[in-house]
């Protein structure tokens, strides 16, 4: 499985994507990530997550764990949950 930070991204591995298998990535955070003020495309998780589930798109899929409402230490606690439950690498 391959790990990507989205906080300090490398570009030239995003851009690498498209020709490795399909991800699984992981959006976890507050209402930013939920959509909160995006009420047409429902925020940028979402029209992320569009654009991958188009017609002849790379596979990817996207969960977006985004929690309206949420503060600092309850992103650090479902990050902690999250990451005992699915054993998968994540990166911040």
């Amino acid at each position: 499985m391959q790990t990507i930070s989205l906080i300090r991204p490398n570009y030239s591995s995003i851009s690498s994507l498209k020709k490795q298998q399909p991800l699984k990535v992981v959006a976890l955070g507050d209402s930013l990530v939920y959509g909160f003020g995006d009420p047409v495309g429902g925020g940028w998780v979402e029209r992320l997550r569009r654009s991958w589930m188009s017609a002849g798109s790379s596979g990817h899929v996207l969960y977006n764990l985004g929690v309206r409402g949420d503060r600092l230490h309850q992103v650090i606690q479902r990050l902690e949950q999250e990451f005992r439950c699915r054993g998968e690498r994540i990166s911040l």
